[in-house]
Parts: C-alpha cells; sequence; structure tokens
C-alpha cells in the first residue's frame, strides 16, 4: 500500500515544512525523527503520508503515528492504533494530526477543518461547516487534552474547547503560507511557521528564530 503512494514526507504533527523544527512536546517524546531535504507544504495535498504525531508528550514515549491524506493511520514504536479514515469517504484530505497527552488517541483534521476523534480524544468542534477564506494545514493540542487549536494556510486561528485565541496571523500580508502550529508547554501561547520557516509567537511564546530570511 506504502509503494502505491507517492511516499514523501513532511514533519511531524503540526510542524509540516521546515526540517529541524520540532515543537517542545515532541523534543520530549524520547525519539527525534527529521523531514527529507524535499519536504515541501504542498505534500499534505498529495496521497503521501503527511504527518507524524508523537505518541505522548511524556518523555519515555518512543513511538509516533503518520497519518495519510486519506486518514489511514500508521503506527511506529508504542504508539497503537486508534482507528482511521482510511475506508471513510472524505470531503477534504487530512493534512494534520495531534495526539492526546495520554498518548490512548488522536484528532485528525481535514483541510476544510472537519474532526475526526479516535481512542481516548474527544470532539471539541471543528470548522468543517464553516466557510473558510483558506484552507486548514494544521491541529495543535492544548496540554489538558480539552481542546485544540485550528490554523489555516493564511494564519487564521480556531480555537475549541479550552483552547484560548492568543492571535494569528490572519490579516497579515504573508510571503509564504502558514504550514503549522505548535503550542507552548503551558498552553497560553503557540507558534505558527510558515513555509519559508518564519516564525510568528503569540501568547507566551518566545521568538528563538527563524529559517524566513534565508535562502
Amino acid at each position: 500500500m506504502l509503494q502505491a503512494r507517492r511516499a514523501l514526507f513532511v514533519l511531524i504533527s503540526v510542524i509540516t515544512a521546515v526540517a529541524g523544527f520540532t515543537p517542545a512536546a515532541f523534543a520530549r517524546s524520547g525519539r527525534a525523527v527529521a523531514a527529507p531535504s524535499s519536504a515541501r507544504a504542498t505534500a499534505v495535498r498529495s496521497e503521501a503520508l503527511a504527518h507524524l504525531a508523537p505518541a505522548a508528550a511524556a518523555s519515555q514515549s518512543l513511538g509516533y503515528w503518520l497519518v495519510a491524506s486519506d486518514g489511514t493511520v500508521f503506527s511506529g514504536g508504542d504508539a497503537t492504533s486508534h482507528g482511521s479514515t482510511g475506508g471513510v469517504p472524505l470531503a477534504r484530505p487530512i493534512v494534520g494530526v495531534a495526539a492526546t497527552p495520554s498518548g490512548h488517541g488522536y484528532w485528525l483534521v481535514a483541510s476544510d477543518g472537519g474532526i475526526f476523534a479516535f481512542g481516548d480524544a474527544v470532539f471539541h468542534g471543528s470548522t468543517g461547516a464553516m466557510h473558510l477564506n483558506k484552507p486548514i494545514v494544521g491541529i495543535a493540542s492544548t496540554p489538558s487534552g480539552h481542546g485544540y487549536w485550528l490554523v489555516a494556510s493564511d494564519g487564521g486561528i480556531f480555537a475549541f474547547g479550552d483552547a484560548v485565541f492568543h492571535g494569528s496571523t490572519g490579516a497579515m500580508h504573508l510571503n509564504k503560507p502558514i504550514v503549522g502550529v505548535a503550542a507552548t508547554p503551558s498552553g497560553h501561547g503557540y507558534w505558527l511557521v510558515a513555509s519559508d520557516g518564519g516564525i510568528f509567537a503569540f501568547g507566551d511564546a518566545v521568538f528563538h528564530g527563524s529559517t524566513g530570511a534565508m535562502h
């Protein structure tokens, strides 16, 4: 099945197009996974394996899930499959995955903002029925697992459950589209990353540098 797909990997969980940019939760997952040099934001619209989420934020986690654009979920290490949309007709392709804090579930998000919850992941709302200016490209869980943020390619942020809106780039002119979002450990902020590596920090998220000005 994998050979039948155009297996172009992008980066982890919510940081989809910048090799080496890993959110704090992934850094504590016990295993580092880097993207290939050919990673591009457009890969999320292919039939490739599009995203990877760590099995849990805890330091002892040694696994992860890969999700394809049809929602098929592949488990690695100690990660356990809790279900997928692989056999379900989808209105839009899956573009992101986020693990619950326990590692016993995950959310899949489609480009229209439709949410599919598996395991101990709970549905808190979606943008599936909304008109969006730009497609959804990523999802990040709150530390409690009782909410999540969705981000669109223009940097628009949609907060559900106990997730709090801290700002967005929805009204800004961007050189390149947003491709991912990562929450701070406190849940009181988040980073957005663009396909050129530009970083936008909101709430208690701190800017530590970017590749936005690099060739």
